[in-house]
């Protein structure tokens, strides 16, 4: 029930947005969509499989006082997300305090993007749950946090301010070492889904091919040693109902947006390059599987601003037939949908219970279990 709250609510403020004069009327009920975002995801108990497991290494983190700076650098987790499981086991012993502080800085972040790149961002948070609401929020803690980073960097990038872009890029990588990808979106920035762009696509599977693997060895060093090794041992596991429906999320799915972006003649040149990036690293999933998965996850945020944007508001959305929104809406809702009945997905966040009502549900606690066998 929790979560239709948050998809009505947005739902509905988007049609008020959408036909409203006076926009700035809904700045308040926008950021409070916000604050309950912070609250409910910020105050689960057990939900997320991802966040059981944090919680069961919640002891291992010791407070401030005990740790010096080469502590930061030994333990799995990278510096500045380390430091921060430090500094609020310093506040409290309880792990919900470390949920309430990353689900402020991830929410926060996300909101600003959202505001600054949609021009509906009601819309854009519901198109944002259903494709990835639940993922960031629960299952990949660490890694969302650079993600939200990554995306509000995009401005840097647009306005070639390099120098800071790769100073908030740094940022991102201490917080989670996949961030390691964006330095390399400089150097796509200018590509375009035009009949070149299949060119590229090309040589992004020749390379993965005969280069990925001398690649990964290289990065196997240090403190990303640990990063790539979990990643690469994650491997085969899936089977092809898996990969078609990664394939329909992260490459056609896609390509069909940025055929109808191209064909409405959009001008999001930055954002239209990094679905494009994004559409790369679906192919790449044919050969590593999770391990590009991850890095897509650094433009999923860009291809729901876009998705958004072309199919659901601005200009765009008047020239738009309601037929086609409602198509791009159905395959959207079927495809994500689709993925969390199949592979019961859904019991990573379903039901959901908070701190105040402390529960567990015997299903996902037993999904868990299984997976630490596994790995």
């Amino acid at each position: 029930m929790v979560y239709i709250l948050l998809l009505v609510y947005s739902f509905l403020f988007g049609i008020r947005y959408s036909k409203s004069i006076n926009r700035d009327l809904l700045n308040l009920p926008y950021w409070l969509l916000c604050v309950l975002n912070i609250l409910i995801f910020g105050c689960r108990y057990r939900v997320g499989f991802d966040t059981i497991n944090y919680m069961e290494s919640w002891d291992l983190i010791e407070p401030l006082s005990r740790m010096d700076v080469e502590d930061f650098f030994g333990v799995n987790h990278a510096p500045l997300y380390g430091l921060l499981e430090s500094l609020c086991k310093t506040i409290s012993s309880q792990f919900f305090v470390l949920q309430l502080a990353v689900s402020t800085l991830f929410n926060v972040l996300l909101f600003i993007f959202l505001k600054k790149y949609a021009s509906n961002p009601y819309y854009a948070y519901l198109i944002f749950f259903v494709v990835a609401g639940w993922y960031f929020n629960t299952d990949i803690m660490r890694e969302s946090i650079a993600i939200v980073i990554s995306a509000c960097n995009i401005d840097n990038l647009i306005k070639r301010k390099y120098w800071r872009y790769y100073c908030l890029s740094l940022l991102a990588l201490l917080f989670h070492y996949t961030a390691i990808i964006t330095f390399f979106f400089p150097f796509v920035k200018n590509i375009r889904f035009n009949k070149y762009y299949f060119l590229y696509i090309l040589f992004f599977v020749i390379l993965i091919k005969f280069v990925a693997d001398y690649f990964f060895s290289i990065l196997q060093i240090g403190f990303l040693e640990h990063e790539i090794l979990v990643k690469l041992e994650g491997l085969g596991r899936h089977n092809l109902n898996w990969f078609l429906l990664r394939m329909a999320k992260y490459v056609f799915l896609p390509m069909i947006l940025l055929w109808y972006y191209n064909r409405m003649k959009n001008d999001s040149p930055m954002l239209e390059s990094l679905v494009c990036v994004y559409i790369i690293f679906g192919i790449g999933i044919l050969f590593y599987e999770v391990f590009f998965q991850r890095f897509a996850n650094y433009a999923i945020l860009p291809f729901v601003v876009l998705f958004t944007n072309t199919f659901f508001s601005g200009q765009l959305y008047k020239k738009t037939k309601g037929i086609i929104r409602s198509f791009a809406l159905s395959i959207l809702f079927v495809l994500y949908g689709y993925g969390y009945m199949n592979y019961d997905e859904y019991r990573s966040y379903y039901p959901y219970y908070s701190i105040f009502n402390p529960q567990t549900d015997a299903l996902r606690e037993s999904r868990v279990y299984e997976w630490r066998i596994n790995n």
